[in-house]
């Protein structure tokens, strides 16, 4: 399961953009010349719970992601992805600078408190040219269910309005569903999610305890689409794990996706994830073809949804509206700062020998930023599959680190740095004894792809 690739969970004890200096003053005119106003970054909550208090960082990490989830149906918004934003999870940047980073002229900060029977959580919209507030709200509300969704959705129309969008009904209408009654239900899932998408994701033992929770969310609330669509998740990957074969797999996922379905027609998650089985389950591109787009009306801005179409065109002999599609995949994850799909689709594109769409500065900085000398011929990375230019040297001594210099580029080690911070957090590890060493240095391996190198 490709998990490392989207790995997004945090911890997030301390507030973002805390130091807001003369510092960021040279950030601001680069962030608002190359973004217009209906761009948004949604920075990692934080919460004021004790640390390692893991109910409230769960908590905090499923609001944020469902925020992001609201934001991406409006399709005039660019909303920076998630795997971009959890970098700066307890970061002390200046918000200008943060802006600047990724491209946006507008960010999202805020907290969550959640105390007995009652959530707190207070938001801000700050442009990033001026660093001032373009809107700020403080919610406080008995914690239900319905109160947790009302929040969501009563941010994200706010948001749309502060920067001068108007939503269509349809678009309103999918922002208020509420996906389910049961707070039980969504603390389950959000739990789920929380271990499917970490680092614990990525093992039998997380998978099994992620479908566990997806079940019991289920159980809690049987009409749950998105609970169906996480098993969905997990049973497609448990095979990828060597629990059951790829065959049983499959088949669970299928009938948990046409649950989902039958449930929440308009959830884009489900279309996407029929999309994929009939790519790779049943070998029916003209089937995929038809039913990804349905998942694109629902939410534009499904990256690997757009992947997933441009192979299946491709593979029915369409190849215009396969290099079409890809091509706006990538401007659309570009602008999201989503780089493994946008990564992929930009290779896509060259071995069909066709144009790829100029990338944003703050997407491309990096590569333009080293030296000619680490560029070398013929170099393709373990990891994302592209030609690109190598470290400049050995990132540590020994073998692992001459592995990685030799088969891992630039941008895939710069992304496993705060990934490896993760992986030290959430499971505790203490580096200076062996088991510790030995566990950071497997997640590692794996991250960048090296078990077969």
């Amino acid at each position: 399961m490709a998990l490392w690739g989207i790995l997004v969970t945090g911890w997030l004890f301390f507030g973002p953009g805390a130091s807001r200096g003369a510092s960021g003053a040279s950030f601001a005119a680069d962030a608002a010349s190359s973004a217009e106003l209906r761009s948004v970054a949604v920075l990692p909550f934080t919460t004021r719970a004790r640390e390692g208090d893991e109910d409230a960082a769960i908590f905090a990490d499923g609001m944020h992601d469902d925020v992001l989830t609201q934001l991406s149906k409006i399709d005039s918004l660019t909303v920076i992805s998630r795997t971009s934003v959890m970098q700066y999870a307890g970061t002390t940047k200046a918000i200008p600078e943060i802006a600047g980073e990724l491209g946006v002229a507008t960010i999202l900060e805020g907290g969550i408190q959640r105390s007995g029977d009652r959530v707190r959580v207070n938001v801000q919209l700050i442009e990033a040219s001026t660093d001032k507030h373009l809107w700020a709200e403080t919610y406080d509300e008995e914690m239900t269910a319905a109160n947790v969704f009302a929040i969501q959705s009563d941010l994200a129309k706010k948001i749309a309005r502060a920067l001068k969008d108007t939503l269509t009904p349809e678009t309103e209408a999918r922002i208020d569903a509420k996906p389910t009654e049961s707070l039980e239900a969504y603390d389950l899932f959000s739990r789920g999610q929380y271990i499917y998408w970490g680092v614990r994701g990525n093992t039998l033992e997380g998978l099994e305890e992620a479908g566990d929770l997806f079940e019991a969310a289920i159980a809690a609330d049987s009409n749950y689409a998105a609970a169906w669509v996480g098993l969905a998740d997990v049973y497609q990957n448990l095979p990828t794990r060597g629990k059951y074969s790829v065959e049983e797999g499959n088949a669970m996922a299928w009938e948990a996706v046409e649950r989902a379905l039958a449930l929440d027609p308009d959830l884009a998650e489900a279309h996407s994830r029929r999309g994929l089985l009939l790519w790779n389950d049943k070998g029916l591109p003209e089937e995929a073809e038809r039913a990804l787009p349905r998942a694109l009306d629902l939410n534009p801005r499904l990256s690997k949804a757009f992947q997933l179409l441009g192979e299946a065109y491709h593979r029915a002999g369409n190849h215009d509206a396969a290099v079409k599609t890809v091509t706006r995949g990538v401007t659309l994850s570009d602008e999201m700062g989503d780089r493994m799909p946008r990564d992929a689709m930009v290779d896509m594109l060259q071995s069909w020998n066709a144009p790829v769409p100029p990338l944003q500065e703050a997407s491309v900085k990096s590569e333009e930023s080293r030296s000619d000398a680490a560029n070398v011929p013929g170099f393709r990375c373990a990891r994302c599959g592209i030609q690109r230019s190598m470290l400049p040297k050995p990132p540590f001594k020994g073998p692992l680190g001459e592995k990685i210099y030799q088969h891992v580029c630039e941008n895939c080690w710069k992304e496993w740095i705060p990934m490896g911070t993760k992986v030290i957090n959430e499971l505790g590890l203490v580096l200076s004894s062996p088991a510790g060493s030995q566990t950071y240095d497997q997640y590692m391996i794996e991250f960048l792809q090296l078990e077969d190198r």
